[in-house]
C-alpha cells in the first residue's frame, strides 16, 4: 500500500511568522512574513509519515541570489533551535565555505534574536553562537576556511554555497549528522548546473530526449556539459518505460505539483498493448495531447536506469514542460 505522507510545514511557517522578524533592510525590525514559494519548499521539506519519520534528510535548494534565502534559513535554523519537538538537546549550524558567506547566515539569526522581543528574552548570543536559556541547545557559525568541521553532533545543518565547497571538508561536515535519528541536511547553490563544483559531482542530472523533433535542445545540453540520452519512442524503449512510470505511482514515490496542463497529459493518456508484447502509455484514438505523460515515463525510466536500483529506490524526477516529449531523471 503507498505511503501517505504528512507535512508539519505549516507549524514551522506559523513559528517563524510568529517569532522571526527581518534583520535588515527598508522593513527591518517588522515581523518576516514568508513568500507563497517558501512556504511551499518548507511544506515539502518537512514532509513526514504518519509515524513522524520524515521523507527527506537530505534536500537541495538552488535559488538565484537575492530571493531572501538567508533570512528564510536563519530562520530555519532558529526553529529548529528554540522550537523543534523532537530535539532536547539541538546542535544547529549554519555552516559555509568562507568566513564571508558563513557571517551571512548566523548574522541573520543572530539579529533575529536581537530584534525580536520574544527570540530576544529567551536566547544568549554570542560572537559565534546562539543559545537557548534555561536549557541545551546550541546554534553554531562554521566556516570551512577556518577547519574544525568535525566532532560535532549535528541536528540541523545549513551548507549554504554548496558549490564553493571541497568534497573533503563537505564529508566531514556532514558526517557529524550519523548519530542523530532525525538530522536533516539542508543544502543551498546559486550556482546553477556547473559541474565543476560540488554541485555537478553529487547532483548530475540525465536528461532524455526524443531525437527526432530535439535534436537542437540536445546540442544546447551537451554544449553545456550535461548528459543526454535519446530516447526514441519504440516499443523496445517506451514499454519498459511507461510500466517503470506505473509502478512508481502505484508506489507513491512520484508527485507533481498540480499543473492543469500536465494533469491533461495524464487524463488523456491510456494503455496499448504493443505489438512486441506488454503495454506502453498511448493516446489511443483520442486527439487530445499526452506528450507530458510521455516524458514523464521517459524520465522514471532514465533515473531507476542511472541509479541502478529498483523503482522502490524512488527516484527524482522532472518533466520539462508538457508541450515537448523530454524527460529529466537525477542520477
Amino acid at each position: 500500500m503507498p505511503r501517505r505522507w504528512y507535512s508539519y510545514g505549516p507549524d514551522v511557517t506559523a513559528w517563524i511568522e510568529a517569532n522571526c522578524v527581518l534583520p535588515s533592510g527598508e522593513h527591518i525590525g517588522r515581523p518576516f512574513r514568508l513568500m507563497p514559494w517558501q512556504k511551499d519548499w518548507i511544506n515539502e521539506l518537512y514532509a513526514c509519515d504518519a509515524k513522524g519519520t520524515l521523507r527527506y534528510r537530505w534536500s537541495l535548494l538552488g535559488i538565484p541570489k537575492k530571493n531572501g534565502k538567508s533570512t528564510m534559513i536563519a530562520a530555519l535554523a532558529l526553529y529548529h533551535l528554540m522550537a523543534d519537538p523532537d530535539e532536547a538537546d539541538p546542535w544547529a549550524v549554519c555552516a559555509a565555505a568562507s568566513d564571508r558567506q558563513a557571517d551571512l547566515v548566523f548574522n541573520a539569526a543572530k539579529l533575529m534574536c536581537e530584534l525580536s522581543p520574544a527570540l530576544r528574552e529567551a536566547t544568549d548570543r554570542y560572537r559565534w553562537e546562539i543559545r537557548p536559556k534555561g536549557r541545551p541547545g546550541r546554534l553554531e557559525r562554521v566556516a570551512a576556511s577556518a577547519g574544525k568541521l568535525d566532532g560535532k553532533n549535528i541536528s540541523f545543518l545549513v551548507v549554504d554555497e554548496l558549490h564553493e565547497w571541497n568534497l573533503e571538508n563537505w564529508a566531514i561536515l556532514t558526517n557529524g549528522t550519523v548519530g542523530r535519528r532525525r538530522a536533516q541536511i539542508v543544502q543551498i547553490t546559486t550556482a546553477g548546473h556547473d559541474l565543476e563544483t560540488i554541485c555537478g559531482r553529487e547532483f548530475v542530472f540525465h536528461f532524455g530526449i526524443d531525437p527526432r523533433f530535439l535534436e537542437r535542445t540536445r546540442q544546447v545540453l551537451e554544449a553545456d556539459g550535461l548528459s543526454v540520452e535519446e530516447v526514441p519512442q519504440s516499443d523496445s524503449r517506451m514499454v519498459p518505460a511507461s510500466q517503470t512510470l506505473y509502478e512508481l505511482v502505484v508506489q507513491g514515490n512520484v508527485e507533481h505539483e498540480g499543473d492543469a496542463a500536465f494533469t491533461r497529459h495524464i487524463e488523456s493518456a491510456v494503455a496499448r498493448e504493443a505489438f512486441s508484447g506488454g503495454w506502453r502509455l498511448s493516446k489511443g484514438r483520442s486527439r487530445k495531447k499526452m506528450d507530458g505523460a510521455v516524458a514523464a515515463a521517459m524520465a522514471a525510466h532514465i533515473a531507476v536506469q542511472e541509479r541502478g536500483r529498483a523503482p522502490a529506490a524512488e527516484p527524482r524526477i522532472l518533466v520539462l514542460g508538457p508541450s515537448a516529449a523530454s524527460g529529466m531523471g537525477r542520477r
